[in-house]
């Protein structure tokens, strides 16, 4: 009845209304608007642009940081000195095979000194101035005699201390007799260097006469030197010190009868006669004497006769003035 009564009214008939429900998912839940992209509806890009300086920021600070320690570490000084690998042989030739080094064999000596270099400039140990004459040149030759010095003389009067001792006079006083003649002087004329009276030398016990039958000549030397042929010629005496030191008288030949002066040149060629020395005894007899002033040439017929002073080993002339006084005694024909 109640559904018959619109009609009856003359109302319209209606259509049903349909009701839409929000699904149960979007109940109570957030929803997130995104905002929109930068650049569009006119919006600035401030906050992205600043995160993008300031990482740039950050990495040009952290690769400053590592160039720093990276150039610090270069620099720094090793605490200790790096260990040589002493196991690997330097500079080894490719084709030269291994050597067995046996596994007790002593270790090698590396100390060992190297091989002399010649021309270094250095005489070193294995060189000589024969084998190396660059490193080591031969030593100059010996002094001459005549550029020795004499022994020493306290007193000044021509007699070393050695021939003082020889003839028994004061070192220390230049004329031990006190006779105004100084005891140099004495012993070179022939006379006693310890006597006031003028006395001939060989009238001492200072001196004896050599006598040499042979070559007829004589001549004095020292009581305490010791007289001795070189071989049963007698072409050679010698007169030896106490010292070592010796004075020889040497016989020559003279066949063809030569000036002396000549024949000396003969047998120095090159000397200078300039160079040449004259020499006398106490009789008078004329001779000359080497340029080194140390031997004294007399003439005889068809013989030369040289005294000669030798001084051995010695760097010092003892006996200058004994071999002015035997050079004065020598006396020719007996």
């Amino acid at each position: 009845m109640a559904d018959e009564m619109p009609k009856m009214l003359g109302e319209k008939e209606e259509s049903p209304v349909e009701i839409k429900v929000m699904p149960e998912e979007f109940y109570f839940k957030k929803v997130k608007i995104k905002p929109p992209e930068a650049g569009e509806g006119g919006e600035k890009k401030g906050p992205k642009m600043a995160l993008i300086v300031i990482v740039v920021l950050v990495v040009i600070g952290l690769m400053a940081g590592a160039a720093y320690l990276f150039t610090k570490s270069l620099t720094k000084k090793p605490t200790a000195e790096p260990k040589t690998n002493t196991n690997v042989a330097a500079n080894v030739p490719a084709n030269v095979p291994p050597v067995n080094v046996p596994v007790n064999a002593p270790p090698v000596n590396t100390n060992t000194a190297p091989a002399p270099l010649c021309g270094n400039g250095i005489c070193e140990t294995g060189e000589n101035s024969a084998t190396c004459p660059e490193d080591c040149p031969a030593p100059p030759p010996p002094t001459p005699p005549s550029e020795l010095p004499s022994g020493p003389d306290i007193d000044q009067d021509g007699l070393t201390g050695s021939e003082e001792l020889l003839y028994t006079t004061d070192a220390e006083k230049a004329d031990t007799d006190g006779d105004g003649y100084s005891d140099g002087l004495e012993l070179v004329n022939l006379y006693n260097p310890t006597g006031f009276a003028p006395q001939k030398i060989e009238e001492t016990s200072l001196v004896k006469v050599y006598s040499n039958q042979t070559f007829g000549y004589s001549i004095f030397y020292p009581t305490t030197w010791l007289p001795r042929a070189l071989d049963e010629s007698n072409r050679e005496i010698m007169f030896t010190s106490l010292t070592g030191e010796f004075i020889q008288v040497i016989v020559e030949d003279n066949p063809n009868k030569l000036a002396l002066l000549e024949w000396y040149l003969s047998e120095a060629p090159g000397t200078n006669p300039a160079d040449i020395g004259t020499a006398a005894t106490k009789g008078g007899l004329l001779g000359i004497k080497s340029p080194d002033g140390l031997t004294v040439y007399f003439g005889g017929n068809d013989k030369i006769y040289a005294i000669s002073y030798n001084v051995g080993i010695k760097t010092e002339l003892n006996y200058k003035s004994t071999f002015e006084m035997m050079i004065k005694s020598f006396k020719l024909g007996m």
